[in-house]
């Protein structure tokens, strides 16, 4: 072979990385505008997951356990007490919301 050759073979191998690393650079570019789209709309979708514990953690204390149970069932008991005030009498065991 050639000297020609040669220096066509060693001056490939030696910008091979440097191809390698701007066609990484070129992919990172690219992809890298989707991340924060992607962020978000994963943390959209994972975030009911969560257990509460991890939920505050991810949002640093700011998210709050929901109680709905507890605001169902203050409901239930003041329209309970609505109803007994309006009716009157005693209603006994008669609760909303409970199997009888």
């Amino acid at each position: 072979m050639s000297r020609a050759v040669y220096a066509k073979l060693w001056a490939s191998t030696a910008q091979f990385q440097q191809r390698r690393h701007y066609a990484w650079y070129q992919v990172g570019a690219r992809v890298g505008k989707w991340a924060m789209p992607l962020g978000v709309w994963w943390a959209w979708l994972l975030f009911p997951a969560l257990p509460e514990e991890y939920r505050s953690a991810v949002t640093l204390g700011v998210h709050r356990m929901q109680l709905w149970w507890y605001i169902e069932v203050m409901k239930s008991k003041c329209a309970y007490r609505a109803a007994v005030e309006h009716y009157g009498g005693d209603w006994g065991d008669v609760r909303i919301g409970k199997q009888q």
